[in-house]
């Protein structure tokens, strides 16, 4: 974790992270989500991270599964559209080209992943105003969610480790899930669900596939109690142990 004040307000500004909210594996009330319809999730993901929960409730752990505070497909969108309005503040004065690019792409009919992404980089100053306050609602829902429960346990991705590909426009590849042709980015939008909502995230490696394929799981908890997914995350580790691919 890197986190500290500029020069100038070094003289007031602290960090003071409260600790794990337990000390034991056995203290912890952890929810699990490993699925959506927004963003379906390959079945020998699914099958793993089933696997370990049985594994981390006969260590002690209360696990529930549950839904998050909200869908995928409220979170994705906003996620992405917030994501571009920090990526598209810092294209350089002289890349032009990247504009136009997103200009031409924006004004097409086409409903591809690309078009939306060119549309919310040229956002206006309102939309990117309100998409901010929803994230505010978001992050408030976040915190009734973690009253009831210490963490979340959810996918980093909806596919096992992938093979490579070096397509030009990673917007337009596809990777297969559960046999299915799925776009190439779907991958982000279980690690978005945290990110959008400014929740600390670890990833933990969590099995193997029947391919021998590794799979991770990601330990989602409250704002700014990074310690208790970096604790959750130790324990996940010491129970499952290291993961050796043959």
């Amino acid at each position: 974790m890197l986190a500290g004040p500029d020069e100038r307000s070094a003289r007031a500004w602290r960090l003071e992270l409260p600790g794990p909210r337990h000390e034991t594996l056995g203290g912890y009330r952890i929810a699990v989500v490993f699925d959506d319809p927004y963003c379906p999730v390959d079945t020998t993901v699914v099958e793993v991270l089933t696997s370990l929960v049985a594994t981390l409730r006969s260590a002690g752990a209360t696990i529930e599964e549950t839904s998050p505070p909200a869908p995928l497909s409220e979170t994705d969108p906003l996620y992405q559209q917030t994501l571009a309005g920090v990526t598209a503040a810092f294209q350089p004065p002289q890349a032009m080209d990247f504009f136009e690019g997103m200009v031409t792409h924006a004004d097409t009919a086409d409903t591809n992943p690309l078009t939306q992404w060119a549309r919310w980089n040229l956002q206006t100053v309102r939309e990117w105003s309100f998409a901010r306050e929803a994230r505010a609602q978001l992050k408030a829902r976040w915190a009734e969610f973690f009253n009831q429960y210490n963490a979340l346990l959810c996918p980093v991705s909806n596919v096992p480790a992938i093979s490579h590909a070096d397509s030009p426009q990673a917007a337009l590849r596809t990777i297969l899930v559960n046999g299915r042709p799925t776009p190439y980015l779907s991958q982000s939008i279980w690690s978005g669900l945290a990110t959008v909502a400014d929740l600390p995230a670890v990833a933990v490696p969590a099995g193997l596939t029947t391919a021998n394929l590794p799979v991770g799981v990601q330990v989602v908890a409250p704002y700014l109690e990074d310690r208790t997914a970096i604790d959750i995350g130790r324990h996940i580790e010491r129970v499952v142990g290291r993961l050796t691919p043959n």
